[in-house]
């Protein structure tokens, strides 16, 4: 740890952690990199005791080693370029390289670097990197951990990740980000979330406008936008959504004209768009995200979708401020000296 710094980021914590540890894996036979963020926390002079409770693409090649009598194989990226964290954070499909898509964003080639041992593809700017091994068979106990929703969590899958090497700059600065319910960590997950769900639903129903997942919401809440052409369109497209998004609980669906990046707007949707015996509906059973404080001890969850559109049979008037008056007021005010917005 003397040279890796860790921070304890909460007193709930097991101990201190890396939070913006990169863990880059490559397929044996095709060379493809799949990257992915795992919290790691010090377990061994040389080990680091991490999880993968996503079971996501990494658990995934985790499982075909194991199957194939191996371990996997990986390296851990500390403090590379905006850009990279970013692709790292992408959910694209199983085979996709990540490292391809940072190359996309810079715009040119993401330069590599091999590393000394298992010569695994890594940014040739970073400031740390470790490579080691996972072994399925190697267990250590991980957590607890302050995540995104705000509460401790020690759901874990409790890995072992063996570092055999470390490479460093010489004024190597810990690039951390901030755990917990704070927009930093958010952020950085939403965005790619956001592109991927926008991409989906508007290719599949032309209606929809805009989404948005709102850092209020850590993950679980998401806000639609659409211009409905028919009644039962906006269900249809929470339940899309629904479908698509393992971690998603709650969906409000609103009109065109609701501003879904403003939390206040679209509460106001909900108060003045909304009946809970006709907009509302809840499916059960569910797999849920394993961070859900709230979820059943079986992992499964229920979700919700909420229908704030107005509906064909929607009579009420917005009240508006005409243009010729706001014209008239922005003269006043520029007559008495102040400057119009």
């Amino acid at each position: 740890r003397a040279r890796l710094p860790m921070i304890r980021h909460f007193e709930t914590d097991r101990g201190p952690y890396v939070t913006n540890a990169v863990i880059v894996a490559e397929d044996p036979v095709t060379g493809v990199a799949n990257l992915s963020y795992h919290r790691s926390m010090p377990h061994a002079r040389n080990a680091l005791a991490a999880s993968l409770h996503s079971r996501g693409h990494l658990w995934r090649m985790l499982q075909t080693a194991q199957a194939r009598g191996d371990t996997l194989k990986v390296a851990m990226v500390i403090g590379a370029h905006p850009l990279f964290m970013l692709a790292a954070a992408a959910r694209v499909p199983f085979g996709a390289d990540e490292r391809a898509l940072a190359g996309g964003l810079f715009g040119a080639p993401l330069q590599l670097v091999r590393t000394p041992r298992h010569g695994i593809g890594v940014p040739a700017a970073a400031e740390f990197v470790l490579e080691g091994t996972i072994d399925p068979h190697a267990h250590a106990e991980e957590g607890p951990f302050g995540e995104f929703t705000g509460y401790s969590s020690d759901r874990s899958t409790n890995n072992v990740l063996r570092v055999d090497t470390m490479m460093r700059r010489d004024d190597a600065w810990l690039v951390d980000v901030v755990g917990g319910p704070y927009a930093e960590h958010l952020t950085l997950a939403r965005l790619p979330r956001e592109a991927e769900m926008s991409e989906k639903l508007k290719a599949r129903f032309p209606a929809v406008t805009a989404i948005h997942y709102p850092n209020s919401g850590t993950h679980f809440h998401c806000y639609v936008a659409l211009k409905q052409t028919r009644d039962g369109e906006a269900r249809q497209i929470m339940l899309a959504l629904l479908g698509w998004d393992p971690y998603l609980k709650n969906v409000v669906a609103v009109d065109s004209d609701v501003d879904i990046d403003d939390d206040a707007q679209v509460l106001w949707a909900i108060a003045t768009h909304f009946q809970p015996h006709r907009d509302l509906f809840v499916v059960d059973g569910l797999p849920g995200s394993p961070l859900d404080p709230s979820s059943s001890a079986d992992g499964t969850t229920s979700r919700m979708g909420i229908d704030a559109t107005r509906g064909s049979r929607f009579d009420g008037v917005r009240a508006r401020v005409g243009d010729a008056a706001m014209r008239r007021a922005a003269a006043l005010l520029a007559s008495a000296g102040g400057a119009a917005r």
